[in-house]
């Protein structure tokens, strides 16, 4: 599926995806644990914190992976990334997972036997927009030459001995740029919870964890599990929203 984005304003971009088929959102009722960009097969994805998580899920909760959640979607999971999405699979008979589709993972499909719902965005009792986060970034589509060249610049610094992290957290220390794509991804975000009617719009996509509110709408960013920090969004069973730990606690 291709999304796309048009129709600017002034004060910002007024999201309008399109494809050659709808969006799929899927309805969901609290009470709801969502985290994003778990990245299996990925040498940085933080795969003995991210089962822990998986253990410590409260009972009845429906668990919902905001996009991301393989790092490749063409290549083959072996290892621990294979027994961790083996375990999703495993889960999903005795719970309702959802993976929402990020721009990593848009296409992969799932080997193992499993009940997992796929969709591109989910809306908790009604209040509550989840999705990945690339429908509101229009800066990494459109300045794809000077991200690769970031990325070659990590390769070789990697290479030539330095710190060995992921190249997100390497692109943090590009301060002012890195602002300016959060501030963009949040600005779209809160947009498009304020013309829907929602209070909350929680995503992944920047690796960056955030809780901010505006004007009444309030904005979480899980951040990434490729790093230390992840964090948790819980949506109990009265609604109240609140960010955890990557314990849960």
């Amino acid at each position: 599926m291709l999304i796309c984005y048009d129709k600017f304003s002034e004060n910002g971009y007024k999201l309008m995806p399109r494809s050659l088929q709808k969006p799929e959102i899927v309805q969901l009722s609290s009470p709801v644990t969502a985290t994003s960009d778990l990245h299996l097969g990925s040498s940085y994805c933080r795969h003995a914190a991210i089962e822990q998580m998986l253990d410590k899920l409260a009972a009845g909760h429906t668990l919902v992976l905001m996009g991301d959640t393989v790092d490749r979607w063409k290549e083959v999971l072996e290892g621990r990334d294979a027994a961790l999405l083996e375990k999703l699979c495993k889960m999903s008979f005795s719970c309702k997972i959802v993976w929402l589709r990020g721009n990593h993972d848009i296409r992969f499909n799932v080997p193992c036997p499993n009940e997992i719902i796929f969709a591109d965005g989910a809306v908790v009792d009604g209040k509550a927009y989840l999705s990945h986060g690339h429908y509101f970034d229009s800066i990494m589509p459109r300045h794809r030459i000077f991200i690769q060249l970031v990325r070659k610049v990590h390769h070789i610094k990697m290479r030539l001995g330095a710190e060995s992290i992921h190249v997100a957290q390497y692109a943090k220390r590009l301060r002012w740029l890195y602002h300016a794509f959060l501030s963009h991804v949040r600005q779209n975000a809160l947009e498009y919870a304020r013309e829907n009617g929602y209070t909350l719009a929680a995503c992944g996509h920047t690796h960056q964890v955030e809780d901010v509110t505006v004007n009444g709408i309030r904005y979480i960013n899980t951040g990434s599990w490729t790093e230390p920090g992840s964090r948790c969004l819980i949506i109990d069973q009265n609604g109240v929203c609140k960010i955890t730990g990557e314990l849960l606690n």
